[in-house]
C-alpha cells in the first residue's frame, strides 16, 4: 500500500521535464502599434535562465522541472524581438518601456507520467519569454515558462536577466 502511494506521488512528479513555469493566465503581449521605433533596445541580447525550483506547482499538478539554467540570444531590430530557428521561428515587439512577450510554439504534446492516474487532456506546449529590457541593458529581467495548454500554458518557470551585447 505504501509503495503504491509512493508510485503515484513519484509518478505525479515526473510529470515531465518539458513541461513548464508559472500559474498565470496565457495573455497576449505588445501590440504592433505600440511598439518602440526609436532603436534603444535594438540588438543582441544574452538571455541567462537563473536556477529555478526543481519542482513546480500550477494548479493540482506537480511539474518535474530539472535545472532550467541556461543561455541562449535573442536580437532586437526596429523594436521586433526574433526566436527560434528558421523551421520554427517567432517574433515579439518590445514596447517603448521595454515590456515584451514572446510565444514560441514547442513540438510534441506533454503528458502525465505513467502511473499517476491523471490523464492530461490538452499537452500542447509554447515556450513564453516575457520581461522588460532597459535601454542600457542593466536592470532588464523577466522569466521563461515552459508551458502546457492544460494549465492554462503554466508550467515551469524561471527567472531571466538580459545583457545587451
Amino acid at each position: 500500500m505504501e509503495f503504491n502511494r509512493k508510485m503515484k506521488i513519484a509518478s505525479v512528479l515526473l510529470l515531465s521535464i518539458f513541461i513548464a513555469s508559472c500559474a498565470s493566465a496565457f495573455s497576449s503581449g505588445v501590440k504592433e502599434k505600440n511598439k518602440d521605433t526609436t532603436g534603444k533596445y535594438d540588438g543582441l541580447w544574452t538571455v541567462e535562465v537563473q536556477k529555478a525550483a526543481g519542482v513546480q506547482y500550477v494548479g493540482k499538478w506537480h511539474m518535474t522541472c530539472g535545472d532550467m539554467r541556461q543561455t541562449f540570444k535573442t536580437n532586437v531590430n526596429n523594436g521586433i524581438m526574433n526566436l527560434g530557428t528558421d523551421s520554427n521561428k517567432t517574433t515579439a515587439f518590445v514596447s517603448k518601456d521595454g515590456d515584451f512577450k514572446l510565444v514560441l510554439p514547442l513540438s510534441g504534446d506533454a503528458q502525465a507520467s505513467m502511473g499517476s492516474g491523471t490523464a492530461m487532456a490538452n499537452g500542447d506546449r509554447k515556450l513564453i519569454l516575457s520581461g522588460t529590457l532597459s535601454p542600457d541593458g542593466k536592470n532588464s529581467k523577466g522569466y521563461i515558462t515552459y508551458g502546457i495548454a492544460e494549465v492554462g500554458y503554466g508550467g515551469c518557470t524561471a527567472k531571466t536577466k538580459y545583457t545587451l551585447n
